[in-house]
């Protein structure tokens, strides 16, 4: 949530699935020293697609995969520094059982892919206390905001923080820096123009009036320099601040309310209207009988984009969850987005098929039944269905040729998985 205040979670997974699971407890993992362990894990599944090329017409083929993850994490607690290492590698294993005439067999999207991340949480007790996280991501996925087809892309970033807490500690005052990059694979049209470079900085403060109840002021401002298009540069530039207060109205009741500024394209107005316009975000969270959890919430901000600059978009959000006994949960969320983007910079990638601005419109519901009987292992069955409309296209869809395709497209993605965390 926007709001909270920044915490720096080393945590890569497929489908969010890891993260469901409860964390390794202190008794498990394999000793290293006296002080760390090492906790294993491992996942596996089996999928159905309805639409692995997020594709219309003839190429919507769905298709079986086979999904082996393996890693392991890696943990020193200490109120000195503290350290946390993830790593994780995955296979997804595509079936090829469905090909279209003419069209790419979708065993071809059979890939690897995977990550690491450090962290560290120096004085974690103190007064003054300071973190830093580096990941290192390897992706292949869709990426509708940029070509709308499959794309493999390395992902990285740095972050570090000083947080200090004077007197009392009921307040907090929490400047940050980051640094992230973005590597596109030079085999789709234009691919390599999307590399990116992205710094930010941000300063939160907070007060904590109550025991459970603060007030929060956060501030953030980042940009992109693309270091193969320099036509791009100083056009992704958005700053927000925000005022905010969250916590608990009621032992059941918790709500999150803030609201502010955001805006972009400071430096090169030449390239259009800038922005500035309202951001914020409210949330009202009811636990019921420590067993239920409703969510509400609506959310609007200001983000960078590739080649439109920035991108306003506006969500909606409903989650529920349910424990029961015998370690099942019911876990599901229903969430919409729309969203709308600066001035097209000039490209033969994407084009506006409609109107003047591009605006996207996505929903999707997640369903999730999981059985965790032991804190080391799990049984899920899950299934995910979205929808994605947008007025633009894309050029050629990563195949050769001139033609400019929808990338708008529906899907059905049903897993069966397990996952294990010693």
């Amino acid at each position: 949530m926007v709001v909270t205040q920044v915490q720096f979670r080393a945590v890569v997974a497929v489908f969010g699935l890891v993260a469901l699971a409860a964390p390794a407890h202190a008794d498990g993992g394999i000793k290293l020293t006296s002080e760390s362990r090492m906790h294993p894990l491992f996942q596996g599944g089996m999928a159905f697609d309805s639409n692995p090329h997020r594709s219309t017409g003839e190429t919507a083929d769905g298709d079986m995969f086979l999904l082996m993850q393996g890693g392991f994490d890696i943990v020193v607690p200490s109120d000195r520094i503290d350290v946390r290492m993830h790593n994780v590698i995955s296979y997804h294993h595509y079936l090829g059982l469905v090909s279209a005439a003419g069209e790419s067999n979708t065993a071809n999207l059979s890939t690897v892919k995977g990550g690491t991340a450090l962290q560290l949480l120096g004085n974690r007790k103190g007064k003054v206390r300071w973190g830093t996280a580096l990941r290192i991501n390897r992706l292949d996925e869709p990426e509708p905001l940029n070509l709308g087809v499959r794309q493999g892309r390395w992902n990285n970033s740095g972050e570090g923080f000083l947080e200090w807490r004077p007197g009392g500690r009921a307040i907090g005052i929490k400047p940050s820096a980051s640094l992230g990059s973005e590597n596109y694979d030079a085999n789709s049209v234009g691919a390599t123009d999307l590399n990116r470079v992205s710094p930010g900085l941000r300063l939160d403060i907070d007060w904590r009036f109550l025991p459970r109840t603060q007030i929060v002021l956060n501030n953030a401002w980042t940009t992109s320099v693309y270091t193969n298009d320099d036509s791009n540069n100083g056009y992704a530039d958005p700053i927000s601040s925000e005022l905010g207060i969250m916590g608990q109205v009621s032992p059941r009741l918790s709500v999150i309310i803030a609201g502010g500024y955001s805006g972009s394209q400071f430096y090169l107005s030449s390239k259009g209207e800038g922005i500035h316009t309202f951001s914020g975000q409210a949330e009202i969270r009811y636990d019921e009988q420590r067993k239920v959890t409703w969510r509400l919430g609506a959310r609007r901000r200001l983000l960078p984009v590739t080649m439109f600059g920035f991108m306003t978009e506006n969500s909606a959000y409903a989650r529920y969850s349910e424990r029961y006994r015998g370690g099942f949960r019911v876990v599901t969320q229903l969430k919409g987005n729309l969203r709308t983007f600066g001035a097209l910079t000039a490209n033969d990638i994407i084009s506006i098929s409609s109107g003047t601005e591009r605006a996207d419109i996505s929903a999707g519901f997640d369903a999730n039944l999981l059985w965790q009987p032991k804190k080391s292992w799990m049984i899920g069955l899950t299934n995910r269905f979205e929808i994605f409309d947008t007025n633009s296209v894309f050029k050629s869809a990563g195949v050769q040729g001139d033609n400019f395709v929808d990338p708008s497209f529906g899907r059905n993605l049903s897993m069966l998985v397990f996952e294990a965390k010693y």
